[in-house]
């Protein structure tokens, strides 16, 4: 896990999520899980103020630094706005077990701050997400995938591991 510290202040915090909502709009697959808790694709260095802006006050990227959209110094870019950076680079096709004991033990440890999680397209957050909803807050399996599946369907691999870490892929409404 990578890890930089701010430099600055940590900007408004924002406290409705229509306020959130028309701020970030344009944010590839935003999602806001709880009141400190939102979720993305990967955010262009022009957003990225915004953030800081809204009161984000630490970023945590999943993907990797070779990933489509990747910022070239996506640390030096964050910590220069005043926000904490963490990396953990979850390779999309070989999730482990270990990927959510980081992110988990990162937002546990983050409990009083507003964080930003994202990757390339908010695939491997929402998946990891649905787990923390379920296991930290929680939510039915069931409901976590009904959540999840508005960002994505989930391959076996990741679908796999989710059913692993004890968030099984209930059938889908429609199916016989």
């Amino acid at each position: 896990m990578i890890c930089s510290r701010p430099r600055g202040g940590s900007g408004n915090i924002l406290n409705r999520r229509n306020d959130a909502v028309d701020r970030w709009d344009g944010l590839l697959n935003f999602r806001q899980l709880e009141d400190r808790i939102f979720t993305s694709g990967q955010p262009t260095e022009a957003q990225l103020p915004l953030l800081a802006a809204g009161g984000i006050q630490t970023v945590l990227n999943l993907a990797l630094p070779t990933s489509p959209g990747a910022l070239p110094d996506e640390a030096a870019s964050v910590t220069q706005l005043g926000m904490e950076y963490l990396a953990i680079p979850v390779p999309f096709d070989a999730p482990t077990v270990a990927h959510w004991e980081a992110v988990r033990t990162a937002l546990v440890t983050r409990m009083e701050r507003k964080v930003w999680v994202h990757c390339a397209l908010n695939y491997r957050v929402s998946a990891f997400l649905a787990v923390y909803r379920v296991r930290e807050l929680g939510w039915g399996p069931a409901d976590a995938w009904r959540d999840l599946r508005t960002v994505w369907e989930p391959d076996p691999v990741w679908t796999a591991l989710l059913t692993d870490l004890g968030v099984p892929s209930p059938l889908r409404e429609n199916s016989p």
